[in-house]
């Protein structure tokens, strides 16, 4: 078992209830900020500083997959060779892309991730006192009587924009390292995986290590077969 602790974090099952149930409809995309003044560190880049948090939690609400197609881009400015801002793009089965932006040279600290579905868009903003914001919004093809009962119209597509309410749900927050050491003892107890096991944890460093800049360069690598 792995200490990847955000898996553990009352809003973020939430979520993850949220997309098994299919409440968000079809996952189209997920953008995350982690961002700082500082602390700078000297043995890694901010990617491997603060991306794993990101990277755990989206491969938790997507049920571990391996990302078909990976995307760096960073600029070292402080010291040489050190990225201190960096922008992950990932793309899954499934037409689920991913972004990260991570960076310790920003002026505000952000914890934020936003998830679009077809039906309905997450906010996790882990610093809010509401971290979790529900948008009944979205966008949706209108469907147009034709010769073959289906979408076609010579005139081009037409759409329907859906706004809804905003719904903050009552999370009740239980201390995640509790509660990740709960399941650690329950795992031991009942001979179960755990959640952050070997596969969870070689999938999040497989992922960084795919992401490595080679020589500073901007990396775009598929992996689909």
């Amino acid at each position: 078992m792995t200490g990847h602790t955000f898996v553990y974090n009352s809003a973020v099952r939430y979520v993850k209830r949220l997309i098994d149930a299919g409440e968000l409809g079809e996952l189209r995309y997920i953008y995350s900020q982690r961002l700082n003044l500082g602390r700078i560190r000297s043995d890694i880049d901010a990617l491997w500083n603060f991306a794993p948090h990101d990277i755990s939690i989206i491969q938790y609400w997507l049920n571990d997959p391996e990302p078909i197609s990976i995307g760096r881009q960073g600029m070292a400015y402080m010291q040489e060779g050190i990225d201190d801002v960096v922008f992950l793009n990932l793309e899954y089965p499934g037409k689920v892309i991913a972004n990260i932006h991570v960076s310790w040279l920003d002026p505000q600290k952000v914890r934020k991730m936003i998830i679009v579905g077809s039906r309905k868009m997450v906010v996790y903003d882990d610093i809010a006192e509401n971290k979790l914001l529900i948008y009944d919004k979205g966008i949706d093809r209108r469907a147009i009587l034709g010769e073959n009962m289906d979408f076609d119209n010579p005139e081009g597509p037409q759409f329907d924009y859906r706004s809804g309410d905003i719904l903050m749900p009552e999370v009740k927050f239980a201390e995640p390292v509790r509660v990740e050491a709960e399941h650690f003892v329950n795992c031991i107890r009942n001979s179960q995986k755990p959640l952050t096991g070997l596969s969870h944890a070689r999938t999040v460093v497989s992922i960084l290590e795919r992401a490595r800049p080679l020589n500073g360069e901007v990396i775009h690598e598929n992996f689909a077969t």
